[in-house]
């Protein structure tokens, strides 16, 4: 098992390409468990080498697994097992786009991991699966990365004293064929509806920005759309749309802080909103860059300053997970 520790609602997602184990009964997909000692409670959604799909689940230690449901498919075959408070979920694609439901059932699993597994049911063989796509969608599983040449590290904080956390950015810009600043990200793969509330930014430079970017990769170069606001309030709508090409301003706006952002994907398109108040919105901007489905979302924050880091604090970042 390949597995990462999460804690609230979650998904993992991976396509499995191939499977070579003699035993029918050999498995490949993903798992949610309680923990990784033999016999705890999980689900689990795999493919078989015939194609069969299980979504199964053993509900205490030592308890026996139930089968709750089935399908089949040919392969590569998309699975997704989403986890919603003790509500679990199996989905299944052929193009990672259009979903699925192999069943739905429960289980009082609250910190967990979640990961691949692959067993070939037949202690005297391996069972060599592969898999691609592999995407773990979880607020708490997040990573902060200095993006480009930003002269100074960045960093994130859940330490901010007034509620909520902070990420300290440098670098000279999002913007150009290149971008340097801070990014604290997850993963995600499919639609979207992403939102975060910005407090405060500090004036390092009027073009200072934080908010909220999607983005194809980690590359300085990569395509992105990203929906920012400045330290005057100004926000801005702004998409690389395809890796290496020009930057390009979309649409802007005018706020205060606080101000809400949301980004919103569905399909190619890529919808930008602000609001005061985080109940009504106003659409800034739309644009459809060339993203792929298994992109990253997350905070950007840039000082416009290489060597010099700024400091924007934010609360409720949500990534909600979407089937």
């Amino acid at each position: 098992m390949i597995r990462q520790s999460l804690s609230g609602d979650g998904e993992v997602i991976a396509r499995v390409t191939s499977e070579d184990a003699a035993n029918e009964f050999a498995k490949a997909g993903v798992l949610i468990t309680a923990g990784n000692a033999s016999g705890v409670a999980m689900v689990i959604l795999d493919v078989r080498p015939n194609g069969v799909i299980e979504f199964m689940r053993r509900t205490a230690f030592q308890a026996p697994m139930e089968f709750i449901a089935g399908s089949a498919s040919s392969f590569p075959v998309w699975l997704k097992l989403a986890k919603h408070g003790q509500q679990f979920t199996g989905y299944m694609s052929n193009d990672g786009e259009q979903w699925q439901t192999v069943g739905v059932t429960s289980n009082p699993i609250e910190g967990y991991d979640a990961g691949l597994v692959v067993t070939s049911h037949d202690v005297t063989a391996l069972n060599t699966a592969t898999f691609d796509h592999v995407t773990v969608l979880n607020p708490s599983f997040s990573t902060d990365e200095n993006v480009g040449d930003t002269g100074v590290v960045g960093r994130f904080d859940t330490t901010d004293t007034h509620g909520g956390f902070a990420l300290q950015g440098g670098g000279g810009d999002i913007w150009g064929t290149a971008d340097a600043f801070n990014y604290w990200y997850t993963g995600h793969f499919d639609d979207l509806v992403s939102s975060v509330r910005v407090k405060t930014l500090d004036n390092t430079n009027p073009f200072a920005k934080a908010g909220l970017m999607l983005r194809a990769s980690l590359d300085p170069s990569a395509a992105h759309v990203v929906l920012d606001v400045r330290p005057d309030g100004n926000v801005e709508f702004m998409t690389r749309s395809s890796t290496g090409a020009e930057t390009t301003y979309v649409a802007g706006a005018v706020a205060t802080f606080p101000v809400w952002l949301r980004l919103s994907r569905s399909g190619l398109t890529v919808t930008g909103e602000l609001s005061q108040d985080g109940t009504t919105w106003t659409t800034v901007g739309t644009t459809s860059p060339t993203v792929p489905a298994d992109a990253l979302i997350g905070i950007a924050v840039t000082s416009h300053v290489k060597g010099t880091n700024t400091l924007a604090t934010f609360d409720t970042f949500r990534v909600p997970a979407t089937p």
